[in-house]
């Protein structure tokens, strides 16, 4: 993963929580500007895959952004030449 600064972590951490606060309100036909999820995941270029597990994280942990999964690391953490056989 490319390192990004804190700005666009910011901006991408309020979109995700601007897409999940409009399902409510679509969910009870109670929006003006979407009337189906779809029209919203159009409108923000979200996969239908993407959408659910942005309300899945919302849902579990109620603070979406505040806790921030960290890949795992998938290179060796020694080389060969610093392990002891």
């Amino acid at each position: 993963m490319l390192p990004t600064n804190i700005y666009i972590q910011e901006q991408m951490i309020k979109l995700k929580l601007d897409v999940i606060m409009k399902y409510p309100r679509i969910k009870n036909q109670e929006s003006k500007s979407f009337r189906t999820i779809e029209d919203l995941r159009y409108f923000y270029g979200i996969s239908r895959k993407t959408f659910y597990k942005y309300l899945k994280r919302y849902k579990n942990s109620k603070q979406l952004g505040i806790k921030h999964k960290r890949t795992k690391i998938r290179r060796p953490q020694t080389n060969g030449k610093d392990r002891e056989d």
